[in-house]
């Protein structure tokens, strides 16, 4: 996977942006009950488990992943 952190001087919004990524790890950690945290650099966001399976499900029904 390749990953660029960055962020926005003006508005302090810190974003990132990953390619070269193998999806299926990363919906079955997705799939995974509890929180989840997700840290880029020295930012970090916590995902709550509510709403994320059906969520995971909706993209798998929607779209096509290999």
């Amino acid at each position: 996977m390749k990953a660029e952190v960055g962020k926005n001087e003006t508005t302090g919004t810190t974003f990132s942006e990953a390619s070269e990524i193998n999806l299926k790890p990363v919906l079955e950690v997705l799939r995974d009950p509890g929180p989840l945290t997700l840290q880029m650099g020295e930012a970090g966001l916590t995902l709550s488990d509510q709403g994320r399976v059906e969520s995971v499900s909706k993209l798998i029904e929607n779209c096509k992943v290999d």
